[in-house]
């Protein structure tokens, strides 16, 4: 009998074990989007595309997610999204994890959501300590060097051409929001600046100075500030998702289940995300602001602009991006291989391109 308990004890633990293995992967599985043609053509879209953009908020959910989906999904530009904290400090509507373990619940609530976004995570080090009415206050408890240290290096690491933050200024609490946004103002201009945390220089890291800043509201809500808004049109319909991109990003955000967001779920329709310009370098014309990627060139010739004197660079870039734009066209989700040749051409001429390059590299030392 003491056998027999011990058999049936080995095999509960087994099929416990077998179903918790299954469970986690079923969570490692891409979604069905990303299979098959709508994989395929979605991947395409980042063939050729150079713009990056980097969305720096104080917790999860802070993000409009909709934007995310159309700058990575929809455009196919590296997008990164950097909450300086993991939300330590707010409620739990599903359970009774708080402090350190709704911060690691939070944390895995974020990285789930990016399946759906497409979009990269970065995180910085302060502790969400609650609600706060002080910036000053957020300041203080965080750290307000260290933590525009660590908004500087990673502008430094991922080198945006646009960066989106949260409101400068507002009234009542919350004010985390706007203690980011002032660090990321200043973040703007001290990530190009050799003298603001030299360490990082040290480290390989270079000095970089993104294109433009934008403001806008906390989750995405629309809000009133100086100037002229500039809008995002999020509600626009995707064939490769099925859906539109606000739809998409609703289901992403619906993944803050401790945040009571799980029945949030946009209806196809017109949507928009709504910002304004902070800082710009150089300067915008008034002809520029329009669009938050106004006068980037987010193509691969926009990398000429890191060697202006070399004529041959901008050259070989154009017909590097003429081999983009042939494997983009070929795709037919009807017929996928059809991809396959042009983007085999364009992998060599990648190839190519880098080693000539790598000729000209100076030795550092």
């Amino acid at each position: 009998m003491k056998e027999i308990r011990c058999t049936r004890v080995a095999l509960v633990g087994l099929a416990l074990g077998l179903a918790f293995a299954a469970s986690a992967a079923a969570q490692l599985q891409p979604l069905d989007l990303d299979r098959g043609a709508s994989g395929l053509g979605l991947a395409l879209r980042q063939v050729g595309a150079s713009g990056r953009v980097l969305y720096v908020t104080a917790h999860p959910d802070d993000e409009h997610n909709g934007v995310l989906v159309r700058l990575a999904r929809g455009l196919g530009l590296r997008t990164v999204l950097l909450s300086l904290t993991r939300g330590e400090g707010g409620q739990n509507a599903i359970g009774p994890e708080l402090a350190s373990a709704l911060g690691v619940l939070r944390t895995e609530e974020l990285m789930a959501m990016h399946r759906f976004d497409g979009v990269e995570q970065r995180f910085g080090r302060p502790f969400e300590f609650g609600y706060s009415f002080s910036v000053e206050e957020t300041f203080e408890r965080w750290g307000r060097e260290e933590t525009l240290g660590d908004t500087v290096r990673v502008i430094r690491e991922v080198r945006p051409d646009v960066i989106l933050t949260l409101p400068l200024e507002s009234g009542g609490g919350g004010q985390h929001h706007q203690a980011v946004a002032q660090l990321t103002r200043d973040a703007f201009r001290d990530a190009a600046d050799p003298e603001r945390f030299p360490g990082q220089l040290e480290g390989g890291l270079r000095p970089w100075q993104a294109r433009t800043l934008y403001q806008g509201g906390t989750g995405g809500f629309a809000l009133t500030l100086p100037g002229t808004p500039v809008e995002v049109p999020t509600g626009v319909y995707d064939p490769l998702l099925g859906m539109t991109w606000q739809e998409l990003g609703s289901r992403a955000r619906a993944l803050h289940r401790c945040q009571g967001m799980r029945q949030l779920k946009a209806d196809p329709g017109e949507a928009r995300g709504v910002y304004f310009l902070v800082d710009a370098e150089p300067p915008l014309g008034d002809d520029l602001e329009g669009d938050i990627l106004a006068g980037l060139d987010t193509t691969l010739v926009g990398l000429a602009r890191f060697a202006p004197a070399r004529d041959s660079l901008r050259s070989a870039l154009v017909e590097l991006q003429g081999t983009a734009e042939v494997a983009r066209t070929a795709f037919d989700p009807h017929r996928p291989s059809a991809a396959v040749v042009p983007l085999a051409e364009h992998l060599g001429a990648t190839r190519e391109l880098l080693g000539r390059l790598s000729e000209h590299v100076e030795d550092p030392t």
